[in-house]
């Protein structure tokens, strides 16, 4: 059963690439995406390496790279305000 959905998944995923790449606007948009998902991937990084002298960890996964992707600067902020609200 497991391998039917991963097989249905992977060719929707497919054809849903496939009608993104036809499209120059779809393409211009998912470089864009990816850039800020790149970007972000190494804003996150340098904050948990570097701890902005705060001891603060944000988790690096899809929707912290999402958030700080699209929103930038002020996601990241809000990210890391959210995790020192919750320790302490």
């Amino acid at each position: 059963m497991r391998l039917i959905v991963f097989v249905v998944l992977a060719v929707s995923l497919l054809l849903l690439l496939g009608l993104l790449l036809r499209n120059k606007e779809a393409r211009k948009r998912m470089s864009w995406f990816m850039l800020h998902a790149i970007g972000a991937f190494v804003v996150l990084y340098l904050v948990n390496s570097t701890g902005l002298g705060m001891d603060v960890e944000v988790a690096v996964n899809p929707l912290t790279l999402i958030t700080v992707g699209l929103l930038g600067v002020p996601g990241l902020l809000g990210i890391v305000f959210l995790k020192m609200a919750v320790l302490l």
